[in-house]
């Protein structure tokens, strides 16, 4: 869903404003997936039973919040000691704030001891803490403290097959991004 406003010029001023709420699942592809090389790896699930169910989660691109403010002021024609100094200005800007991307957390073994038992690197573990499903993580530095060793265990082959994380279970940090522009316009005669 998106809902927006639109100011086509007011006194010199243009405005552009919307705020956008998505959600995208999908079972594993990413839309840029060949299914060959080392990609094919993240998108299988950790057994062959189940796969969907395994799988399903958000998808690698999904923000759900999006929200763009673009803005522009045309001084125009001045008039005034100043006039020719001031006229043909334009100032614009764009300010676009989105959520971040989920990201995947993986243990590369599914047997403790015995090391990657099945062959495949898609395996995720058992989540001990469940407090920590969903976290959003903006700082690399703070990582440890949100997602500690001590929430998370391996699984106990060959009793357990899979871990219960489920896929894409965390956030990257939001984006913010701020672009500006100054011009003039002359006339060349």
């Amino acid at each position: 869903g998106r809902v927006g406003l639109i100011v086509p010029r007011w006194h010199g001023i243009t405005l552009n404003t919307s705020y956008w709420h998505s959600h995208a699942v999908d079972l594993g592809a990413d839309y840029v997936t060949t299914g060959a090389g080392n990609e094919r790896f993240g998108n299988a699930g950790q057994t062959e039973n189940n796969v969907h169910e395994d799988m399903k989660g958000n998808s690698g691109f999904d923000q759900p919040h999006a929200f763009m403010l673009q803005a522009s002021y045309d001084t125009g024609r001045q008039k005034g000691f100043l006039g020719p100094v001031l006229r043909n200005w334009n100032v614009s800007g764009v300010y676009l704030l989105k959520s971040g991307t989920p990201f995947n957390v993986t243990t590369g073994a599914d047997g403790p001891g015995l090391g990657n038992v099945d062959g495949t690197n898609g395996d995720r573990p058992m989540v001990v803490d469940s407090n920590v499903v969903g976290r959003t993580i903006g700082d690399p530095g703070t990582a440890q403290d949100l997602l500690p060793k001590s929430a998370f265990r391996f699984i106990n082959y060959p009793l357990e097959v899979s871990g219960n994380l489920p896929r894409n279970a965390f956030r990257k940090g939001s984006i913010a991004n701020l672009n500006m522009s100054v011009s003039r316009t002359w006339t060349l005669r």
